[in-house]
């Protein structure tokens, strides 16, 4: 299973319409480094395993 990080609603509107795979990580931040992207992929990695291996998930939305 493919996990895809975005940043644009357009894909979450995709998502929404057609259903997944694939699942979306939606990372909803402001202007940001990639390093400060890195640190809250890292932090809520449990979340994202927890996304992977569940079925019916297909949005995550990480603030």
């Amino acid at each position: 299973m493919i996990s895809l990080p975005v940043r644009f609603q357009a894909l979450i509107t995709i998502s929404t319409l057609r259903g997944f795979p694939p699942k979306i990580i939606w990372i909803r931040v402001g202007n940001c480094t990639t390093s400060q992207i890195e640190k809250l992929i890292r932090a809520h990695y449990e979340t994202i395993q927890q996304m992977q291996e569940n079925p019916t998930a297909g949005i995550l939305l990480l603030r």
